[in-house]
């Protein structure tokens, strides 16, 4: 996945993405940092780390899930 500055994500093969969906991190009620990721109205906000090159998103329907950068 690339997640660029002005809010996209391109998928990969395995992992398509809705050309509509939007990414942003914002805080939540306690100040605290999550990812969020919305089609329209419709969306979702997890809490996460980084570290390094990994991106870790908690939680979810399938559970945590793992990003790593790659050159």
């Amino acid at each position: 996945m690339t997640f660029s500055p002005d809010g996209t994500l391109l998928g990969s093969q395995g992992y398509p993405v809705p050309p509509s969906l939007r990414w942003e991190v914002k805080r939540d009620a306690n100040g605290v940092l999550q990812y969020c990721a919305a089609q329209g109205p419709n969306g979702f906000c997890r809490n996460f780390t980084l570290s390094g090159d990994t991106l870790r998103m908690f939680g979810g329907p399938q559970g945590n899930t793992t990003f790593r950068r790659v050159p």
